[in-house]
């Protein structure tokens, strides 16, 4: 019968749903109602069915609920469903997160959050939010995870859902109860308490009560937690939160066990909790209990029972599908083997769960296991073994080492954000407060200007009817001046405070996009010089993000300056020969290979040219590939998937037109007048999605208009973005000037043989690193730490072939030991080798004698290219 049933079922669902795939929905149904359901309903119905047999079944057949949940994707794509598949996304990643897929459970998650944004139903986005704080909070990404919850709090605030912001209250207690912060888990599920009253919410009352006792009972209170965690029984018994009660079982089992030592009463608590999870069909919890069962018979010295048990957690695990809990239990059978002293069997079952506990990345249980083996094969006698497998717990030794740092860094930056936060709010406060002060201020001026009036008007009733004109006139003429000053004020305090409020939020802004690269430049350094068991893959990796984020701290510092520079009107402009598509092509490698580490190959960037390699203008080709860099950037920041063009279109009435093209997420109309403006961004909020400085759209517009021509933009909200500007066409198709395009990056290339620079560098680190690159090209080596030691050296050594001079250093400055040198020799090629980079600096190097500038940070290419010039290859 049940056959004929399920077919019967399978017709009905081909019917509805035209595909004969949905048949196999029956297959995983554990609820008879469900089922019944299921066979009613058709459409959004059966959607909603179908997520709600996924997430029964998260508990019981985690590859059962996966596929079913899929369905429920598939089937609301198809036919336009966009609530469904907004829940249906959420679905999917919870029971992918509880598989170990958690890449696939970010993914649905954040699908989840653009659609319910996109169609603005913010009681979705804010559960999309909730759900992935959950999952962030699990993964010791606690600042991630209070963040997540923060944007869920907001989400639910606009619809005004109570109970999600309690969810929320809940989860950050819960967060800071897991970090062992019980002090501040306990403010938070106070104000939940409160709220939860205000609201007549009382399942969270219940619930709340054993939140509290478990953070007493961590504290050491344990008769305030036994007394919580009764009445926690009672009240969520009477509630139907059947997972809380489960959980107080399991606490209380804890405490019988460690605090008191009364086996007795823990398996009581224990088999109480077994009791429930079996009549509420929740086999998480039930393998768990069993699990606990059976290690409290190990302490009893009952390994019969302990095993027994042990086999039960096993079976009921393999029916879930949840691959590192069967490792979790097959290793436990094993370490009940090895109490008894069976070490074959005992290293049957720890190989048994290594390999699943290794494929989802278990790392304190691998290690676990590994220490067991080890253990094994030294009973065995079997030293091999044994040694290597201690050798594999020692290795993820280190792991767990590293997740312990990170854990701690992320518990830091938590605190940190909190604090940042409290400040927030206590700042607006006091904005709110000196605006109701100006606002006060303002009525009691009214009121002076109406009494004055009022007596003006008195004393001119008094007075002769004839002078009552006069006297009206004047007293409007004072009002109106009193008004235009007050507006004028008015004025000027909004722009104050507007200016105020950018430079605050730049600086904000600084700091963080400066601090950021640099906690990953100085915690990979020091991982680097302290950890001497890192492999050569993992120090290049290292090394690599280290020089990536040391580029992004200097285009950071070159922003800066170079805005400082446009302020100022010190923009040095050197227009040359520049070869136009040579340029392009260098962009286009640059951000093509930038678009792949950062992990947006979804990007697809393209170019169009439209004249051949030859093909040359006069400008600045410095600046104007700084343009064109600055707005690829901005492309690649805002452009998540579709593609980035840029180009430019054949001279026209004497000017070429570029252009840079995106489909990133667009610009909103109430911003477009402010996006040239310095300081301002489209979101500069500590909640926005993307870093920067603001300051890149400000420095092009600055130089396209220094090098003659303008800029505009056309955009749309979650479209694109299309930026355009001109510059003077300027060229020279009869140019046959030399192009060097030689890039160098390998000096070993280079033979200097027989030739000797001179280098004048007070850093020892900087010293350090030239001379390593020099040294590849057979070149002979001079050091001077200071100018004084540098003329010294060079009066008594004429052998010397150029000389590479630090400018600012003690004793005597580079630009002194220059005049020095040229003093006695005019033909000696001297390089500036300096970290002053404005353009008064540059005239200043040239001023006291050098023959060419190379500012600091440099590029390998920089340094050799500019020393060739001067030195030749024997």
């Amino acid at each position: 019968m049940r056959l004929v049933f399920r077919i019967i079922l399978i017709i009905i669902i081909t019917v509805f749903c035209t595909e004969s795939a949905n048949a196999q929905y029956l297959n995983f149904a554990k609820s008879d109602s469900l089922y019944k359901e299921l066979e009613r309903t058709g459409g959004k119905e059966r959607v909603n069915v179908l997520i709600a047999l996924a997430d029964e079944l998260g508990t019981s057949s985690l590859t059962d609920a996966i596929q079913i949940s899929r369905s429920a994707i598939d089937i609301s794509g198809k036919l336009g469903f966009t609530e469904e598949l907004i829940k249906a996304y959420i679905s999917n990643a919870a029971v992918h997160y509880a598989y170990g897929d958690i890449t696939i459970a970010f993914g649905m998650l954040d699908s989840a959050i653009i659609l319910s944004k996109s169609a603005n139903n913010y009681l979705l986005t804010g559960n999309a939010y909730l759900h992935k704080s959950e999952i962030e909070r699990q993964l010791e990404q606690y600042a991630d995870a209070y963040f997540s919850s923060d944007s869920a709090a907001k989400y639910y605030a606009k619809v005004d859902y109570l109970k999600g912001i309690l969810d929320v209250y809940v989860f950050r207690g819960r967060m800071f109860m897991m970090n062992n912060q019980y002090d501040e888990a306990l403010q938070y599920f106070s104000e939940a308490e409160t709220k939860a009253k205000e609201g007549e919410f009382p399942e969270f009352s219940a619930t709340l009560l054993h939140c509290i006792g478990f953070c007493y009972y961590k504290k050491g209170d344990y008769s305030t937690a036994l007394l919580l965690f009764d009445k926690s029984l009672e009240e969520n018994t009477k509630s139907g939160d059947f997972e809380t009660v489960i959980s107080t079982y399991n606490f209380l089992g804890e405490f019988n066990t460690i605090v008191k030592g009364d086996y007795k009463k823990s398996l009581e608590n224990y088999f109480d909790g077994i009791k429930v999870s079996k009549n509420r069909g929740l086999n998480g919890y039930l393998s768990t209990f069993y699990t606990k069962v059976s290690h409290t018979y190990m302490m009893m010295g009952d390994f019969n029972k302990a095993r027994e048990f042990n086999q039960i957690a096993l079976d009921i695990r393999i029916q879930t599908g949840t691959k590192y809990l069967i490792g979790s239990a097959y290793i436990n059978i094993g370490a009940t083997y090895f109490k008894e002293g069976n070490y074959f069997l005992a290293e049957e079952y720890y190989t048994k769960g290594l390999p699943l506990l290794i494929e989802t990345d278990r790392i304190f249980l691998i290690r676990h296991a590994y220490l067991k083996l080890a253990q094994v094969y030294e009973k065995l006698k079997d030293s091999n073994k044994a040694l290597a497998s201690l050798k594999m717990y020692v290795a993820f030794s280190d792991s767990v080492d590293i997740q312990d740092e990170k854990a701690k860094l992320s518990k830091f930056r938590l605190k940190y954000e909190l604090e940042k936060k409290n400040s927030e709010i206590k700042a607006a406060e006091l904005e709110r407060k000196t605006k109701e002060s100006v606002f006060y201020l303002l009525i009691i001026v009214l009121l002076l200007v109406t009494i004055l009036v009022i007596i003006l008007r008195i004393i001119s009733d008094r007075k002769q009817k004839n002078k009552l004109k006069g006297l009206n006139v004047t007293l409007e003429e004072i009002i109106n001046e009193r008004t235009k000053d007050l507006e004028e004020l008015k004025s000027a305090k909004e722009k104050a405070e507007e200016s105020d409020r950018l430079k605050t939020a730049f600086l904000a802004s600084i700091s963080h996009e400066i601090r950021t690269p640099m906690n990953s430049i100085i915690g990979f350094s020091d991982l680097l010089s302290y950890d001497k068991n890192l492999s050569e893959i993992e120090r290049s990796e290292f090394s690599d993000i280290i020089k990536r984020r040391g580029k992004d701290l200097l285009e950071i510092i070159d922003d800066i300056i170079d805005v400082s520079i446009i302020e100022s009107g010190d923009v040095k402009i050197v227009k040359s020969v520049c070869r136009i598509n040579q340029i392009f092509f260098d962009l286009f490698s640059a951000f093509d290979n930038h678009r792949i580490s950062i992990g947006k190959k979804k990007i697809v960037i393209e170019m169009n040219l439209v004249k051949d390699d030859k093909f040359i203008i006069i400008t600045d080709g410095l600046r104007l590939r700084q343009i064109l860099s600055n707005l690829l950037d901005n492309s690649l920041k805002f452009t998540d998937t579709g593609s980035i063009k840029f180009g430019y279109d054949a001279p026209e009435d004497g000017f070429m037109k570029f252009f840079v093209k995106d489909s990133g997420i667009g610009i909103p109309e109430d911003k477009s007048d402010i996006i040239f403006d310095r300081f301002r961004q489209i979101d500069d909020s500590h909640t926005r999605e993307y870093g920067g400085t603001g300051l890149g759209l400000t420095i092009s517009k600055k130089l396209v208009e220094l090098l003659g021509g303008k800029i505009w933009f056309n955009s749309e909200p979650c479209k694109g973005s299309e930026f355009y500007f001109t510059l003077p066409a300027l060229s020279v198709p009869d140019i046959t000037e030399r192009m060097d395009n030689d890039i160098i990056n390998d000096p070993s290339e280079l033979d200097w043989k027989g030739k000797t620079i001179l280098i004048v560098e007070d850093d020892e680190s900087n010293y350090r690193l030239i001379n390593a690159l020099i040294q590849k090209t057979k070149a002979g080596i001079v050091y001077a730490v200071n100018g004084r030691e540098a003329v010294d050296i060079y009066s008594s050594d004429n052998h010397i072939n150029l000389i590479l001079m630090d400018m600012r250093m003690p004793v005597m400055d580079g630009f002194e030991a220059t005049r020095e040198i040229r003093k006695k020799s005019p033909s000696v090629p001297i390089i500036a080798l300096t970290a002053f980079v404005m353009p008064e600096d540059y005239d200043k190097c040239i001023k006291a004698g050098c023959d060419d500038h190379i500012s600091k940070p440099f590029s390998i290419n920089a340094l050799f290219s500019t020393i060739r010039k001067y030195i030749k290859e024997e």
